[in-house]
């Protein structure tokens, strides 16, 4: 029995060991989202897409950033939210993405691992997705603000006599 072709098939460009250093560019660009932020919008992009968003790498020490690999040239014209750093090359210009081997190698990991040579983030429903969690992040910062305004969150809710102030009444 052939068990090589039931193993899911291993991009060539994945190093079979450690972590090796891929040019921008040439293979995918990447976008690299910081700390919470770039975790979260991982896991949208998880759900939206039944488990399969493409490759993504997560960084456990520093700033813990995220990657997302995307196809060449796919981050360009585009305006990304503050946060989103472009990885790419141009003229007089190299970037460098770290790859880790399929079982990761500290401090790198797949978050979700590559599939197939050419299959990566798609750059449009990343982008959208990052609309869609800021824009989840603006909801949830004024429901915050406007409970923390009426004393919901710090326990203490108005009472009558707090909003009137202590001045000498009236002659």
């Amino acid at each position: 029995m052939n068990t090589e072709s039931d193993a899911p098939h291993t991009p060539s460009w994945l190093p079979t060991t450690g972590i090796g250093i891929r040019k921008a560019g040439v293979l995918f660009d990447a976008l690299r989202v910081d700390g919470d932020t770039g975790r979260n919008l991982a896991d949208l992009l998880v759900t939206l897409t039944g488990g399969d968003p493409g490759p993504i790498l997560t960084q456990s020490n520093g700033r813990r950033p995220v990657y997302f690999l995307i196809p060449v040239g796919s981050a360009a014209y585009r305006i990304w939210p503050p946060g989103f750093t472009r990885l790419t090359s141009g003229p007089r210009r190299a970037t460098y993405i770290p790859v880790p081997a399929l079982d990761g190698a500290w401090p790198l990991a797949w978050r979700c691992a590559p599939t197939a040579e050419d299959r990566f983030v798609h750059a449009l429903l990343l982008h959208r997705a990052a609309g869609l969690y800021q824009a989840s992040c603006e909801i949830s910062s004024q429901t915050t603000a406007h409970a923390s305004a009426a004393g919901s969150i710090s326990g203490k809710w108005p009472t009558p006599s707090s909003s009137v102030s202590p001045t000498s009444s009236p002659a």
